[in-house]
């Protein structure tokens, strides 16, 4: 049965020495109401106005498609917190399977949350409560008019710290590093996304890898095989052209060279009745 939440403000810490309950043990009803609750106070989950639906797509593309084999990528998963918290981030990760000391679903290694109406205290509180249940890693994407960035929460300077663009978020649960931009732009996304089925070694992907190899050796052996018959039609004329001419000057020896297999075709047509180097050459 759901515990009885007893009274907080969002502005009191969490009890370190509370013994977390299990991630599933609820306050809330999920897929009953929009209810979550945190630190003791009843928050409605409203749904999400243009920007902050669109930033979740995005993000949930991109992590779900870098999550390593063993583990889970979530969302607007609920986890019981803490004593008085029970709430949903937008995006998480987590490892796949039941943990074996509590019978029920892992917590979540990394937590994502999308802010673009929420206030600052409800987001630190979140933060704040997340990393005291251990969550490993707290990050937030701000989609504000006046603020568009990722932030990874610190709990030792108590705040969110920006990250750059071209930083990227390196963590086990993932086959390879997020760049954060592409958790911000729609094109970066797809070429994550891409970069992470070659990290996977998706099926799919590594059949297009090989087919074009294939494509890349057919076309080397077919190359190979133009040159040898350019060489060939070279040998032939330098021959027939040294029989009549001579010795050839180094400018005519240079262009038949140089020339293209249907060059040196029309010149092998033409050298018999050519009445010199200099009417053949024109």
């Amino acid at each position: 049965m759901p515990v009885v939440a007893r009274a907080k403000t969002l502005q009191n810490k969490p009890d370190p020495g509370f013994s977390c309950p299990g991630v599933e043990d609820r306050l809330v009803k999920p897929e009953v109401s929009r209810d979550e609750m945190l630190r003791g106070e009843k928050l409605i989950a409203m749904p999400a106005n243009f920007r902050h639906a669109h930033q979740h797509t995005r993000l949930d593309y991109v992590v779900s498609a870098l999550v390593r084999e063993g583990h889970l990528g979530t969302t607007d998963m609920l986890t019981r917190v803490s004593e008085g918290s029970d709430f949903a981030t937008d995006t998480a990760v987590c490892k796949a399977g039941v943990d074996p000391q509590t019978g029920q679903r892992f917590l979540e290694e990394l937590s994502f949350e999308i802010v673009d109406t929420q206030s600052d205290a409800e987001i630190q509180a979140r933060a704040e409560e997340l990393k005291a249940r251990g969550v490993r890693r707290v990050f937030a994407i701000f989609v504000r008019e006046s603020k568009k960035q990722v932030c990874e929460w610190r709990s030792e300077k108590n705040a969110f710290e920006p990250l750059g663009l071209d930083d990227e978020i390196d963590d086990p649960v993932f086959v390879k590093p997020i760049l954060v931009k592409a958790i911000l732009d729609a094109a970066e996304a797809d070429n994550e996304v891409a970069r992470a089925l070659e990290a996977k070694k998706n099926p799919v992907f590594e059949q297009r890898k090989r087919e074009a190899f294939e494509e890349g050796r057919r076309e080397g052996e077919r190359e190979g095989e133009r040159e040898g018959e350019r060489i060939g039609l070279q040998s032939a004329l330098l021959m027939q052209l040294k029989q009549k001419f001579g010795s050839l000057p180094a400018l005519y020896e240079e262009r038949v060279l140089a020339a293209s297999s249907d060059e040196l075709r029309q010149w092998l047509m033409c050298v018999l009745s050519a009445p010199s180097l200099d009417a053949l050459f024109l």
